[in-house]
């Protein structure tokens, strides 16, 4: 094949040079490589009649990057990554950035020259490709996170930013903490925050809500968000299901009295995880069902399940799940026959097998509701190692954190910070929030370590993923960099310490 596209080539360069020719040359061009990059991807895929032969897709994939297609300049790339060959991994991905027009490419580059990790250092390249993102996609320029990038650079040196200067996107791609404490801590962001100010004892009360913010980069010493306004009203709507500033207070006034997501949270966790382990047998659930002794929690996924709803007032005892299952029992008799006597004689013949019918029903249901109960705490076991390795918790410890309320009161920052900046909120009603928020967490627990603690589990129940795989690196420079807000302010704590 790439004999006859390069005698097809050479063919039509020997017909002449004029408009016209030069026309068919190039369309032929640009034909030629894109075949050739086709081909690649068939023998990286082995589809197509193509056996997988990896070292056949690199040696297309390189014939056409060397006629100029950027997707297989990409490729060729990423191979050369794969092989730890990163200055030539550097010149592959410039060549096909040079021909971005979404900004994605030109992104991925500077964030290689940004962190030197793969690649020495490179501020000023970071630079310029930060910048040539805006110049594609103008939409960054106000939605993206580019801009804010852009924040933590010193523009009147590039060459040689400053040490405080660090990458801001480091929080959420694996780099060490002290990147995001190089970040939060840069000559830009001290300058935002003073044209922002905030009293010392408010940056008290922001400390507690400093989890969100500062893994997406947001200062935790001024009320003030650097994210635009039109990201953080999609981020309230999308997340939240705040449209409005009734939404917003109402949202605010459950977190800070802990009633939105705590008393849940805490009787999963203390009735059943840390008590009732044992529950998780079919046999048990099933006792705990036919006693109306299973806790409030699951009572409640039982009516979600049968789209009863969740009303308190509507738990299902031993008569109501009856019921159900009777019902469900004998809607198996009741369908399409040919006669009236036909259906009355399989009714007949039904009614003796309902009891067998709704055993095996309920059965059934025991064991869904256990299964959606175990996806719901997994993520629970996972949070537990990070805190037995980072924080020193053993089963014990973990036994005597008082509440999980933190994961409702560290929110609290989020929600009012992002509905001032939305315009749901005025500056005075988010403080009172704020300070409604971090008086409770205070009184409650002993420490930030605690107080950490309680956050992540309520976050790993609440969310049904593990807090510490996505904020590790934010929560290890919470508590050890000498610069952040847990380590910047005095704290009365209330609680009583445990561990």
């Amino acid at each position: 094949m790439k004999e006859l596209l390069l005698k097809n080539m050479e063919n039509l360069l020997a017909d002449g040079a004029d408009d016209k020719t030069s026309e068919a040359q190039f369309a032929l061009f640009k034909e030629i490589r894109k075949q050739q990059f086709k081909l690649a991807e068939n023998y990286l895929q082995g589809k197509n009649g193509k056996t997988q032969n990896v070292q056949a897709a690199y040696d297309w994939f390189v014939e056409s990057a060397r006629m100029g297609y950027a997707p297989a300049q990409h490729m060729v790339a990423e191979f050369k990554k794969k092989v730890e060959d990163y200055e030539q991994m550097i010149y592959w991905y410039t060549l096909s950035a040079e021909q971005d027009t979404e900004g994605e490419e030109s992104y991925s580059l500077a964030r290689l020259h940004r962190n030197g990790v793969l690649v020495p250092q490179d501020h000023a390249m970071a630079l310029k490709w930060f910048k040539r993102v805006l110049e594609i996609s103008p939409k960054d320029a106000t939605e993206g996170v580019v801009p804010k990038i852009l924040f933590t650079f010193d523009m009147e040196d590039t060459q040689s930013p400053p040490v405080q200067d660090g990458h801001i996107y480091s929080c959420n791609s694996g780099l060490p903490f002290s990147y995001i404490s190089l970040g939060l801590h840069s000559r830009a962001m001290r300058k935002f925050e003073a044209e922002n100010p905030a009293t010392d004892e408010q940056i008290k009360w922001l400390a507690f809500g400093a989890m969100l913010p500062t893994r997406n980069f947001e200062s935790s010493r001024t009320l003030a968000f650097l994210e635009s306004e039109a990201e953080v009203k999609k981020g309230l709507r999308e997340s939240w299901g705040i449209h409005s500033a009734a939404d917003a207070h109402k949202t605010a006034s459950y977190l800070c009295a802990a009633e939105g997501h705590t008393p849940i949270a805490d009787e999963i966790y203390k009735n059943v995880i840390l008590n009732s382990q044992h529950f998780f047998s079919n046999e048990h659930a099933c006792e705990h069902l036919k006693n109306n002794t299973l806790p409030t929690v699951f009572k409640k996924y039982f009516l979600d399940i049968h789209d009863l709803g969740v009303d308190g007032d509507l738990l299902p005892t031993e008569n109501i799940i009856n019921a159900i299952a009777e019902i469900h029992a004998n809607s198996g008799a009741f369908s399409e026959y040919s006669s009236a006597a036909e259906a009355m004689k399989n009714i007949a013949e039904f009614e003796e097998n309902v009891e067998v019918h709704k055993a095996e029903y309920m059965k059934g249901m025991y064991s869904y509701i256990v299964n959606e109960m175990h996806k719901r705490i997994s993520p629970y076991s996972k949070a537990s190692v990070w805190l037995t390795a980072e924080l020193g918790y053993d089963s014990d410890g973990l036994r005597q954190i008082p509440t999980l309320a933190a994961w409702d009161y560290g929110r609290v920052a989020y929600i009012v910070r992002t509905s001032v900046k939305a315009g749901y909120m005025s500056e005075e009603s988010a403080w009172t929030f704020l300070q409604k928020a971090a008086e409770a967490a205070a009184a409650t627990y002993s420490s930030w370590r605690e107080y950490l603690a309680a956050y992540i589990l309520g976050r790993a129940l609440g969310y049904k993923n593990n807090s510490a795989d996505w904020f590790q690196h934010t929560f290890r420079y919470l508590l050890e960099d000498s610069q952040s807000p847990f380590n910047m302010v005095e704290i009365e704590w209330g609680g009583k310490s445990n561990v």
